[in-house]
Protein backbone atom coordinates (compact mmCIF):
# COMPACT_ATOMS: atom_id res chain seq x y z
CA UNK A 1 0.00 0.00 0.00
CA UNK A 2 1.38 3.46 -0.83
CA UNK A 3 2.66 5.84 1.79
CA UNK A 4 2.22 9.62 1.74
CA UNK A 5 4.32 12.33 3.33
CA UNK A 6 2.28 15.09 4.97
CA UNK A 7 3.78 18.40 6.02
CA UNK A 8 2.03 21.56 7.14
CA UNK A 9 2.48 25.07 8.47
CA UNK A 10 -0.20 25.95 11.01
CA UNK A 11 -0.07 29.72 11.01
CA UNK A 12 -2.72 30.61 13.58
CA UNK A 13 -1.21 30.33 17.08
CA UNK A 14 -3.57 29.04 19.72
CA UNK A 15 -6.01 27.51 17.23
CA UNK A 16 -7.33 24.04 18.02
CA UNK A 17 -6.09 21.66 15.33
CA UNK A 18 -7.29 18.46 17.03
CA UNK A 19 -9.57 17.73 14.05
CA UNK A 20 -6.54 17.74 11.75
CA UNK A 21 -4.59 15.35 13.95
CA UNK A 22 -7.56 13.00 14.28
CA UNK A 23 -8.10 13.06 10.50
CA UNK A 24 -4.46 12.07 9.95
CA UNK A 25 -4.74 9.29 12.54
CA UNK A 26 -7.83 7.94 10.77
CA UNK A 27 -5.68 6.43 8.00
CA UNK A 28 -4.86 2.69 8.29
CA UNK A 29 -1.31 3.28 9.50
CA UNK A 30 0.55 6.47 10.38
CA UNK A 31 3.69 7.86 12.01
CA UNK A 32 4.45 11.30 13.40
CA UNK A 33 8.26 11.55 13.23
CA UNK A 34 8.56 15.36 13.45
CA UNK A 35 6.40 18.16 14.82
CA UNK A 36 4.70 19.15 11.56
CA UNK A 37 5.49 16.02 9.53
CA UNK A 38 3.50 12.80 9.30
CA UNK A 39 3.56 9.69 7.13
CA UNK A 40 0.35 7.78 6.39
CA UNK A 41 -0.25 4.52 4.58
CA UNK A 42 -3.37 4.52 2.43
CA UNK A 43 -4.85 3.52 -0.92
CA UNK A 44 -6.35 7.03 -1.07
CA UNK A 45 -4.93 9.44 -3.68
CA UNK A 46 -2.85 12.40 -2.52
CA UNK A 47 -5.53 14.85 -3.69
CA UNK A 48 -8.17 13.07 -1.60
CA UNK A 49 -5.91 13.08 1.46
CA UNK A 50 -5.28 16.79 0.92
CA UNK A 51 -8.98 17.52 0.60
CA UNK A 52 -9.79 15.49 3.72
CA UNK A 53 -7.16 17.28 5.81
CA UNK A 54 -7.81 20.75 4.35
CA UNK A 55 -11.27 20.73 5.96
CA UNK A 56 -9.47 21.16 9.30
CA UNK A 57 -7.23 24.08 8.27
CA UNK A 58 -7.64 27.82 7.88
CA UNK A 59 -7.05 29.43 4.50
CA UNK A 60 -3.74 30.86 5.73
CA UNK A 61 -2.36 27.42 6.75
CA UNK A 62 -0.10 25.49 4.37
CA UNK A 63 -0.35 21.77 3.52
CA UNK A 64 1.63 19.41 1.30
CA UNK A 65 0.82 15.73 0.61
CA UNK A 66 3.36 13.78 -1.46
CA UNK A 67 3.33 10.12 -2.44
CA UNK A 68 6.50 8.45 -1.17
CA UNK A 69 9.07 7.22 -3.65
CA UNK A 70 9.82 4.28 -1.32
CA UNK A 71 13.19 5.61 -0.30
CA UNK A 72 14.36 7.89 2.46
CA UNK A 73 16.99 8.82 4.98
CA UNK A 74 16.64 10.30 8.47
CA UNK A 75 18.50 10.96 11.68
CA UNK A 76 17.66 11.39 15.33
CA UNK A 77 14.45 9.34 15.38
CA UNK A 78 13.56 6.59 17.83
CA UNK A 79 14.06 2.93 16.99
CA UNK A 80 10.28 2.45 16.80
CA UNK A 81 9.92 5.27 14.26
CA UNK A 82 12.93 4.05 12.31
CA UNK A 83 11.48 0.55 12.14
CA UNK A 84 8.07 1.89 11.05
CA UNK A 85 9.63 4.05 8.33
CA UNK A 86 11.76 1.19 7.02
CA UNK A 87 8.67 -1.01 6.82
CA UNK A 88 6.29 1.55 5.30
CA UNK A 89 8.29 3.84 3.00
Amino acid sequence: MPSYLINYDLRKPGQNYDGLYEAIKSYPSWAHPLESFWVVVSETASTQIRDNLAKHLDKNDGLIVVKSANSGAWQGLSKDLTDWLKKNL
